[in-house]
């Protein structure tokens, strides 16, 4: 018995430069806004959209943040090369790669809270 049935629908981050991320994610990968809360506190909290992304990211406005190298978001590209080109044209700094798993190439880069952030090419076999 398992979760087969299951497909993730939403990530949680909690950010602490939320006009920023929002930016970045927008910019960056096309999200799309799909809900804006605000909680009683003031408290943003937005969830996200892109076109080929079957899940919903969510951001969470808030500044004790508690990042590591091992937790992170991945994405696949359907054009690496392409999408590697672009995030050296943008200027964001990559934190390693490209570099090669078995037949998959991978790049990481970190989001402004510094949220570790895989992009890959390969995943998609896996689905």
């Amino acid at each position: 018995m398992n979760l087969s049935n299951v497909r993730l629908h939403h990530v949680s981050l909690l950010v602490s430069a939320m006009d920023e991320c929002l930016r970045f994610y927008i910019e960056v990968f096309g999200f799309k806004e799909l809900l804006v809360l605000r909680e009683l506190n003031g408290r943003r909290i937005i969830h996200l959209k892109a076109p080929l992304c079957t899940f919903v990211l969510e951001l969470i406005e808030g500044n004790q943040l508690n990042t590591s190298d091992t937790i992170h978001l991945g994405f696949t590209s359907t054009d690496f090369d392409l999408t590697f080109e672009t995030i050296k044209a943008l200027g964001i700094e990559i934190v390693r790669g490209p570099i090669r798993v078995g037949a998959e190439q991978i790049v990481f880069i970190k989001d402004p809270s510094g949220y570790l952030i895989e992009i890959n090419d390969g995943i998609d076999e896996l689905l």
